[in-house]
């Protein structure tokens, strides 16, 4: 069976997944949404920034707001002479128009600098900043009749963010992970057989292959089946509970007996447990970078996504309407089941 270490190592994973989110997602606020982040919100004397400008008040607080240590100067000469002398990070030169005509500025960065990166964040949290500003003085001023209410919006952006990374990422790999384990159960069982030689004695007992077959692959099935119901209850309790149990119960036991087939079938070809685990990480690292939307031509494909089926089911999809997953996931088990009983036929005529 598979290794004691393994599998505690898979149980802690999970559970550091799941108690994970929120750390998560401090770092997927910052990659999709940097200008409303509060990451470096106080941070100071780290990125200086000269500014050429005739409204000096009107940068102030952006700037002051974005984490930045700035410095006014009267002339672009002067301003030109420290940013090339390295004394600044990024040089901002341009006023704010406050006519119906957009504002320009300018902004100067070094070539070659560690810093860039966080000064292109604060100045993107600067510049944004900026722009609600304008948008807001322009509006009074050029619309006086428009009425503006209040909204209030419901639940905080950390609870928006902790949703959408525990929807995306943590659940749909927390149902995919019992798969991978159950491949790895069945070629702890199998390649321990053929290891030991024990396996020729079931091939000459009075059971089929299919038998053997079934009867590996259902054992690894039995852990990660209740491991996968498990998950379902716990979550249950949660912020946010997984709507459609079912479905993903479902879909998680096809792509559990997928990887069992496909393991099975490693273990028979390679006959050997690294060669054969190698093989079947490869398989289940492929499955997931496949459908990424960086991997694949076509957006079509990642509606074939084990997190694209997972986050919708999650969120109350009914199966029927991932018939054509469904129908393509029953393909793929059957067709692994057909290659390793093909492969443990072989290995009886020889």
């Amino acid at each position: 069976m598979m290794h004691e270490k393994s599998f505690i190592l898979v149980l802690i994973f999970e559970i550091l997944l799941v108690t994970s989110s929120a750390f998560l997602a401090v770092g997927y606020d910052v990659l999709t949404s940097a200008e409303n982040s509060q990451l470096f919100s106080r941070t100071k004397n780290v990125i200086y920034v000269g500014v050429v400008t005739e409204n000096v008040r009107e940068f102030a607080l952006p700037l002051q707001q974005s984490g930045i240590t700035y410095f006014y100067y009267s002339g672009l000469t002067e301003a030109e002479q420290a940013f090339t002398a390295g004394y600044l990070d990024a040089l901002i030169v341009g006023n704010l128009n406050l006519r119906p005509h957009p504002s320009v500025l300018t902004v100067y960065l070094p070539q070659n600098s560690p810093k860039v990166g966080l000064t292109r964040l604060l100045l993107k949290r600067f510049f944004s900043r900026i722009e609600g500003e304008l948008r807001d003085v322009k509006m009074q001023i050029y619309t006086p009749k428009l009425e503006l209410y209040n909204t209030r919006e419901v639940g905080g952006s950390k609870t928006s963010s902790n949703f959408e990374v525990f929807m995306v990422f943590t659940l749909p790999i927390l149902f995919f992970m019992p798969s991978v384990m159950g491949a790895s159960l069945v070629i702890d069982s199998l390649t321990e057989e053929i290891e030991s030689k024990r396996i020729l004695n079931l091939l000459t007992a009075p059971i089929s292959n299919r038998g053997i077959i079934l009867g590996k692959c259902l054992g690894s099935l039995s852990v990660t089946l209740p491991h996968t119901i498990i998950w379902l209850i716990l979550l249950t309790f949660t912020d946010f509970p997984p709507q459609n149990k079912i479905g993903i119960l479902l879909f998680s036991t096809l792509y559990s007996l997928f990887f069992i087939f496909t393991g099975a079938s490693c273990a028979l070809y390679y006959r050997n447990n690294r060669q054969a685990q190698m093989a079947s990480t490869v398989l289940a690292v492929a499955t997931i970078m496949l459908f990424s939307p960086n991997a694949n031509a076509s957006e079509s494909l990642i509606h074939f996504s084990p997190s694209y089926i997972f986050t919708n089911l999650a969120l109350g999809m009914s199966c029927l309407s991932l018939y054509w997953q469904l129908a393509i996931a029953g393909f793929f088990v059957f067709f692994s089941y057909i290659l390793c009983e093909s492969l443990l036929n072989r290995l009886d005529r020889m």
